[in-house]
Order: C-alpha cells, then sequence, then structure tokens
C-alpha cells in the first residue's frame, strides 16, 4: 500500500506543478516569462528542468486551445443537427417497429371443421376499455364469422395499456374469446398509424389467405351480409373503397383535433384519403402497403398515412355507396340498406341485427334513402355531402 501512495502523491505533485506552470504563463505575458529565463553565459546557463517546464507550458496551451476550438466546432455542428426539419417524403426504413404480445395467429386457420375458403377479414380498432363494445359486436355483425370458423373472419386490435391492469384483462379476454391480437406500442391516439401498419403486417403474415381486407371501428355498424354480397361486385383491384376524398385540406386551426404543423406536414393538400371508419381492399393492396411503408415517414393520421402509401405505390381511393363516416339517423330498415354507419349504440346496433321489417317497410325505407341522396333533402348533417373536409366525428 506504501508503494501506492507513494505512486499517488508523486503524480499529484506532478499535477500541482503543471497547474502551477499554468497558471504563471496566464498571469505573466509570454515575453515576460521568456525575459525572466533568460540568463546571461556570465552567470548561469539554462537548466534543463526550465526548458522541460517551458516545453510542457507550450504544449498544454496548445491542447486547450485546441480542445477550445474543437468544443465550439462541435456544439455549432450539434446545434445545426437539432434544428427541426419538416417530415420528407420519403425514408429508408424509418417506420417505427412493434411486436406481439399475443399474436392470436389461429384466426384464419383452415383446418378442419374451419371454412377452407376466407372471404373477408375484419380488422377491428378497439381500446381496453370497450369491454361492452366488443361483447355487442360478437353478438351482432361479427356473429357471422361463427366463432371465427366461416367465411368471414376477425379480430380485435389492441395496443398496451399504460395501466397493468388493463393489460391483464385484455390479455385474459383474448385468451378466452380467442379474437384478440395485441402489441407492444402504447394504445393512444397518436399510435393509430402504428396500430394500423401492424394490424395489416399481422394479416400478410398470419392471414394471407384471406380474399379482402376491412379495417373498421368498435363502435360502427358494419353490415357484414351485405357487404360479403357485394365484394366481388365491386371489382376491387389495385385501390381502396370506401367513404374516400379525392383530396383534403391540412388543418392548420391548433384548437383542432387533426391540427398539423408544417414541420409534420409541410404540403398543404393531402392526397385524399378513405375514412378510417371502414374502408376495404384486397390482401394483395394490404399486402403492398405493407411493403412500402418502412420507406414512409410516420404521420398519426392514419387514414392519411395509408392514402399516402396509395400514392406512392400509384393506386387509387373509391368512394362507394353505401359507406358513411358519420352517424345516419338510426332506423333498423334503413340500416339494412347500407354497409357502415358512425357511432351506434349498443342498442342500435341489437335492432339492426336482427331487425323487424317486412319486404315492404324495406323496399320503402330504401326508397327514401335514395330519394333523399339524389335530392339532398336529408335534414341532417349528412356525410354524403362533406366532400370538402374531415368531419368532426370522422375517425382518423
Amino acid at each position: 500500500m506504501s508503494g501506492i501512495r507513494l505512486a499517488f502523491l508523486i503524480v499529484l505533485c506532478l499535477s500541482s506543478l503543471s497547474i502551477i506552470a499554468i497558471g504563471l504563463n496566464l498571469l505573466l505575458p509570454r515575453p515576460v516569462i521568456k525575459a525572466s529565463n533568460r540568463r546571461t553565459s556570465e552567470f548561469e546557463s539554462i537548466t534543463d528542468e526550465e526548458k522541460n517546464i517551458s516545453t510542457l507550458i507550450d504544449l498544454l496551451r496548445n491542447t486547450l486551445v485546441n480542445l477550445n476550438e474543437s468544443v465550439t466546432t462541435k456544439a455549432v455542428h450539434a446545434k445545426k443537427a437539432l434544428k427541426p426539419t419538416a417530415r420528407p417524403d420519403q425514408c429508408v426504413s424509418c417506420f417505427p417497429k412493434s411486436s406481439y404480445i399475443f399474436p392470436n395467429y389461429n384466426v384464419c386457420s383452415t383446418e378442419h371443421p374451419r371454412s377452407q375458403d376466407v372471404k373477408l377479414l375484419l380488422l377491428i380498432f378497439t381500446t381496453h376499455e370497450k369491454t361492452r363494445n366488443r361483447k355487442a359486436l360478437r353478438k351482432t355483425w361479427t356473429s357471422i364469422a361463427e366463432n371465427n370458423t366461416a367465411r368471414v373472419r376477425y379480430v380485435f386490435l389492441l395496443g398496451k395499456h399504460d395501466d397493468h391492469n388493463w393489460n391483464k384483462k385484455a390479455l385474459a379476454e383474448a385468451k378466452h374469446y380467442g379474437d384478440i391480437v395485441i402489441s407492444d406500442f402504447r394504445e393512444v391516439y397518436k399510435n393509430l398509424t402504428l396500430k394500423t401498419i401492424s394490424g395489416f403486417q399481422w394479416a400478410a403474415g398470419f392471414c394471407p389467405n384471406a380474399k379482402y381486407i376491412m379495417k373498421t371501428d368498435d363502435d360502427m355498424w358494419v353490415n357484414t351480409p351485405k357487404l360479403l354480397k357485394n365484394l366481388d361486385r365491386w371489382h376491387i383491384s389495385k385501390e381502396v373503397v370506401g367513404f374516400c376524398l379525392p383530396v383534403d385540406d391540412v388543418h392548420r386551426e391548433k384548437d383542432s383535433r387533426w391540427y398539423v404543423s408544417p414541420l409534420e406536414y409541410p404540403h398543404s393538400k393531402y392526397p385524399g384519403f378513405c375514412s378510417g371508419t371502414g374502408y376495404v381492399t384486397t390482401m394483395s393492396v394490404m399486402q403492398a402497403i405493407v411493403g412500402v411503408s418502412p420507406h414512409i415517414p410516420y404521420f398519426f393520421l392514419e387514414d392519411i398515412y395509408v392514402a399516402i402509401c396509395i400514392k406512392k405505390l400509384g393506386y387509387t381511393l373509391r368512394r362507394l355507396r353505401g359507406f358513411y363516416n358519420d352517424k345516419v339517423p338510426f332506423d333498423p330498415c334503413m340500416y339494412q340498406q347500407m354497409i357502415t354507419s358512425h357511432n351506434v349504440t349498443m342498442w342500435e346496433l341489437e335492432e339492426a341485427w336482427s331487425p323487424k321489417c317486412s319486404g315492404t317497410d324495406i323496399a320503402k325505407e330504401t326508397y327514401h334513402l335514395k330519394h333523399a341522396i339524389s335530392h339532398k333533402k336529408m335534414n341532417i348533417k349528412f356525410p354524403l355531402f362533406k366532400i370538402t373536409s374531415r368531419t368532426s366525428n370522422l375517425s382518423p
């Protein structure tokens, strides 16, 4: 230990001498130091120790100058790097990644006695607290899937809740019903695009045998029998169909739910979109979206993001009659003639699923619906005519 202490003291002394030397060099101007160090040849010559100290001072001075210049340069570069830049239109593998907590990979199985043909897969957005909504959907328009054994299959998509208790409940529900897929991203509004692409990736990986894909929400009326009947008639190709708009303005009002800053989206117009309340496409189109998404920078409005991917692919958006992004005034017989309606209550779901309508009633409601559409006489904020902007009830 004495040897170590001695070595430590020597280092400490040398360090102190160096500090003193630097102090002297700072206090006394360099010419004065040199002058004070000059010795006439008559008396004595400069010793080796003095030369070493002078050299050390020069070395330390140069080191400090170089270090100061280096720190300053790096600070300038760091300041430039921290300056925010607008969202680019493309990137290289920049889309955030997620993984599955509960993948539920058997939903689209075709093993006997399940159907060998999966015509339609429903991807339904939900949140942990919407337990009653999911129960209502299992009794109504998802029941056509016959517990995921028929030609229609469905899954509820969930992220991760901040409250661990909700995560435990969701996992228990997923294991009990076998119709929930849970991923590891936070279940928040800004992550809806991540939820969409995660759901598409799940479908591409675990349900590639589905011919058509529909994305919708847990507060929707979806007329699955009518939808299933019309899928092939619509001749969907390289496109997404639903309540679609060809173009839309970017919301710059800071109090808007859909406010987007110029840094988040520098363009003044969106390339159209199909309302996230309910749109349909083919498996091949969805797989193409999954393929291009890693190179499209993240944007939190999920239906806009999907439209950006569609534009990048050179595909199109098509608006179809019967898809509504807002709530159509409830009438169980009228609901038989449309595909989607938004913000539907659980009681309305049950009434619409088991309507007491005669053929005459349905024909009458169909006539009134078409008449109202063609003459714009609906005495409501009817979504069919809101074609210039996102509506207050539009689910992003």
